[in-house]
């Protein structure tokens, strides 16, 4: 027997799943815009030099640094010590930039390609790189602001 008085509890949940869907898409439009907004945000940094193993001594401190990239990420200077380059790219620029210079630069410009620097709420920032396989990951670089 059809019956003529509508079915209110499948009205109700219809109503209901209208009105999660519609609180859905709002919430969801709008972390998306918050975040597009957000002062974060990626720029790439441009090697400047390789610096060589130095001793700089001042009336108050001595500063030994050993081979360090002096990168210009954002608008400040940074210094990424070899070890980090050796332990992410997995080769030896030392060894290659005293036998072998022209090698070496095709390196760093591979290198540069690959760094980024991410800076939160105008803060501090972090130096990134891709990695070298096909990989889309970004993971963090060990530098330390230069003097």
């Amino acid at each position: 027997m059809i019956s003529l008085v509508p079915d209110v509890k499948n009205y109700q949940k219809s109503f209901f799943n209208q009105k999660l869907f519609i609180i859905v898409l709002l919430l969801s439009v709008g972390v998306t815009l918050l975040s597009s907004c957000s002062p974060n945000k990626m720029e790439k940094c441009k090697l400047i030099e390789v610096e060589p193993r130095e001793v700089e001594l001042d009336i108050k401190d001595t500063d030994i640094e050993g081979w360090e990239l002096e990168v210009l990420c954002g608008d400040q200077l940074w210094d990424i010590p070899w070890s980090e380059i050796n332990r992410h790219f997995k080769i030896d620029l030392k060894k290659y930039y005293s036998k072998n210079p022209q090698a070496a630069q095709r390196q760093l410009q591979r290198l540069e390609q690959r760094l980024v620097f991410y800076k939160q709420d105008n803060k501090r920032g972090n130096i990134l790189y891709g990695s070298l396989d096909s990989n889309p990951e970004l993971v963090g670089v060990k530098a330390k602001k230069d003097d």
